[in-house]
C-alpha cells in the first residue's frame, strides 16, 4: 500500500442502515461510507469494514472516529471503499457496543447473526454495479 497524503480526494457518504437491519439488531439509523474518487466510477475497488468501539458511534462522539482514525487517508490512496456501520446504545446495550455477548439473540457470533448478516448485505450493495 502507498502511504496516505494530506487531503482527501474521496468523499464521505451517510446512508440509511434500516434498509439492512431489523429493529432489534442494535443499528443506528445512519452509517457512513468513504468512497475514493476513483472508486465512484471505476470498478475494482476493494471494501474494508471498520467497526467502532463501545461508546465510539457517531451519536456518541460525532464523526471524530470516522474522520480521524486514518482509514480514509489510506483508503483514498489505495482504492479502498471504507464502510463504517454504526451501532447505537439501548437498554440492552447501554454503551453502544457491537454484539459480542448475545443481546441480539443466541446466534450472535455465527454467519447468520443479525449484525453480521446486515453488514454483509451492506457489502453486497456496495459491490453491485451502478
Amino acid at each position: 500500500m502507498t502511504p496516505p497524503t494530506p487531503g482527501l480526494d474521496g468523499r464521505f457518504i451517510v446512508f440509511n442502515q434500516s434498509d439492512f437491519s431489523g429493529p432489534s439488531d442494535g443499528f443506528a439509523d445512519e452509517g457512513m461510507i468513504f468512497v475514493p474518487e476513483g472508486c465512484a466510477d471505476e470498478p475494482g475497488c476493494r471494501i474494508h469494514i471498520v467497526l467502532h468501539g463501545c461508546e465510539q458511534s457517531r451519536k456518541e462522539i460525532g464523526d471524530t472516529f470516522i474522520m480521524e482514525s486514518g482509514f480514509a487517508d489510506v483508503a483514498d490512496e489505495n482504492r479502498l471503499i471504507v464502510l463504517f456501520p454504526q451501532i447505537e446504545a439501548s437498554t440492552l446495550n447501554p454503551h453502544g457496543c457491537w454484539d459480542w455477548w448475545g443481546y441480539t439473540g443466541l446466534d450472535y457470533l455465527g454467519k447468520d447473526a443479525p449484525q453480521i448478516k446486515a453488514i454483509w448485505s451492506m457489502v453486497e450493495r456496495l459491490a453491485e454495479r451502478p
